[in-house]
């Protein structure tokens, strides 16, 4: 994994794939309510279990929602994620999407294994999967249907090295959040590939802050994260990001897991708000709900 402790510039696309607002379940919002509003460096990491739903906004308008299962036990972990347009976005974009990833932990650290997406844009269809040895080197990637290197540059295969996948990130920013609240020193770079575009995310973790989700407020670590391109990227892509990046915010819980509870995307286009609604049993029980 890529560390540096430099301060530069954020985040991927501005679809709702890329975030990855209703009153939270009772029962998260009281742990989290219980937690200091000043976040502890005596605070343990503990492990992040989950499934839950988000519901996505711009610019206050309901768009879709995103649903998140996050599992780990001693020695694996998973991440399932399934995105939709609602409303007009849906009729406009036909967009959603999956992407999951699996892997296993090591010496506190999250090891990549296998992530697959499948990302639906206005009647196309576009899959990617990364495979991991056990040391976390990628060994076999596809991209379906192929896109010509004229028309996005390839990324050699030595920048890949100890680059991670999207997904895998929910897990792997966690102890170098936590270790930066332990240590005083609160920015440090990830890198990671989602078989397209290589990017380095600069991280800057803030203080704990009163944030509101549904009708009441709760103490929120604020962390936020800077996007620079290093190679995949079309010209047209890296034009757009010269006019106006995207900054990513993430709002997390401060009980030692690093919950996200609120995504926040300033793009060109507005902002885009992620925000937990509620706890559910499984995926499709989640989707069910939304619909």
């Amino acid at each position: 994994m890529v560390i540096s402790h430099k301060n530069t510039r954020v985040w991927c696309g501005a679809s709702i794939a890329a975030l990855l607002c209703l009153a939270p379940s009772p029962a998260l919002l009281a742990q989290e309510t219980a937690s200091s509003a000043v976040l502890s460096s005596a605070t343990a990491l503990k492990d992040y279990n989950d499934t839950g739903v988000y519901d996505v906004t711009w610019n206050k308008l309901p768009v879709g929602f995103l649903v998140m299962d996050a599992h780990e036990d001693a020695g694996t972990y998973k991440v399932d994620v399934v995105t939709r347009a609602t409303g007009a976005l849906k009729l406009a974009t036909k967009h959603s999407s999956t992407m999951n990833a699996r892997g296993i932990k090591r010496n506190g650290g999250y090891t990549p294994q296998h992530f697959e997406t499948v990302f639906k844009l206005r009647g196309d269809t576009r899959t990617i999967t990364l495979d991991y040895d056990t040391s976390g080197n990628l060994v076999a990637e596809t991209n379906e249907p192929p896109e010509p290197e004229w028309k996005r540059p390839k990324v050699p295969l030595e920048l890949k090295v100890n680059a991670i996948d999207p997904m895998t990130l929910f897990y792997a920013h966690r102890p170098f959040i936590h270790k930066a609240i332990r240590s005083g020193n609160r920015e440090f770079t990830l890198r990671y590939y989602e078989g397209r575009r290589l990017t380095d995310l600069y991280y800057t973790v803030g203080e704990v802050e009163d944030v509101q989700i549904g009708k009441e407020k709760h103490p929120l670590l604020h962390v936020s994260v800077l996007r620079k391109p290093v190679a995949g990227y079309k010209e047209k892509e890296l034009k757009e990001m010269r006019e106006k990046d995207m900054k990513l915010q993430l709002f997390l819980t401060t009980d030692g897991r690093y919950m996200p509870l609120k995504f926040v995307v300033d793009a060109k286009m507005g902002a885009f708000y992620a925000t937990y609604k509620q706890s559910c049993p499984s995926v499709d029980a989640c989707v069910k709900a939304m619909k």
